[in-house]
């Protein structure tokens, strides 16, 4: 997409492999793609950084020149953004088979707080249904450690 006349991609996994995916009874791949392409994606952070799971998918794709995008957890979570955020225990694009037990996905995959059976610790993906708003305090950088600019 062009952005101010700024060529943006928007970029990231390698294809599902549904092989590696135990699905809710009756849910389907095609329901788990439509669920992952209907978000915005943020992993969570504290202290100026990305949990481990960020830390590496920013080093996977260093060379490439990946941007950063740094928002305070209050100010994203405003009224235009909160209705649509939910949580993932995991990262939702990338199911593995782990000692045989297949990854779960289904209609329960991102959920919201109110309805999490996990703790705000083991959040791994914080998504907004339908896109999110930046608020003025969205910060940009293009490595982890800064230095961090104002975005808008």
């Amino acid at each position: 997409m062009t952005v101010d006349g700024t060529k943006v991609y928007l970029r990231d996994q390698r294809p599902l492999h549904n092989g590696n995916i135990a699905f809710a009874p009756g849910f389907t791949f095609e329901q788990l793609i439509d669920l992952i392409n209907d978000r915005v994606y943020f992993w969570p952070g504290k202290d100026g950084a990305p949990i481990a799971h960020g830390k590496r998918h920013f080093e996977r794709y260093r060379g490439k020149g990946p941007a950063l995008i740094r928002v305070p957890t209050a100010d994203i979570l405003d009224a235009a953004n909160a209705a649509r955020v939910e949580f993932c225990k995991y990262n939702s694009g990338s199911p593995r088979c782990v000692g045989g037990k297949h990854s779960p996905r289904g209609p329960e995959t991102f959920v919201t707080a109110e309805r999490a059976a996990f703790t705000p610790g083991s959040v791994v993906e914080v998504t907004f249904r339908g896109g999110v708003r930046l608020p003025e305090s969205a910060m940009v950088s293009y490595e982890l450690e800064g230095p961090w600019t104002p975005l808008f």
